[in-house]
């Protein structure tokens, strides 16, 4: 989402967003609980889960926050996944906009924070 409003201010949009805000104010940047992909411990770093690309995996900020130290059981018993109740069914192909911040890392790149462009070449990596 920084990005995205970065992207969209170098082509001219002066009013206020709200798409970015670095520490995640639901105020300044409401999309960011839905859409925004954060980064979690499968088995949680605080019940010894490692930083290991094997232990890690995209959750939404709101879940991310609603999961904290519980396992993905304990986490969708408790929060069991909704349906999206739409007019032509399930959303089949939301990447969390990943291939967006691809594009837009790759164009602004001085922008990218250095924990940013790690992400950016695990995410192509992945992508083979």
């Amino acid at each position: 989402m920084k990005f995205l409003e970065q992207f969209v201010k170098v082509k001219g949009v002066a009013a206020p967003l709200a798409y970015y805000h670095p520490n995640w104010r639901r105020d300044a940047a409401p999309l960011l609980d839905e859409l925004g992909a954060c980064v979690d411990h499968v088995e949680a770093h605080a019940k010894g889960g490692s930083s290991h690309i094997a232990n890690l995996a995209t959750i939404c900020a709101r879940c991310n926050g609603r999961k904290s130290t519980f396992s993905v059981q304990e986490h969708l018993q408790r929060y069991p996944q909704k349906k999206i109740k739409a007019k032509h069914g399930e959303p089949t192909a939301w990447d969390g906009l990943s291939s967006l911040f691809l594009v837009l890392v790759d164009e602004n790149p001085k922008v990218a924070t250095a924990t940013e462009r790690q992400w950016a070449a695990a995410l192509k990596q992945a992508r083979g």
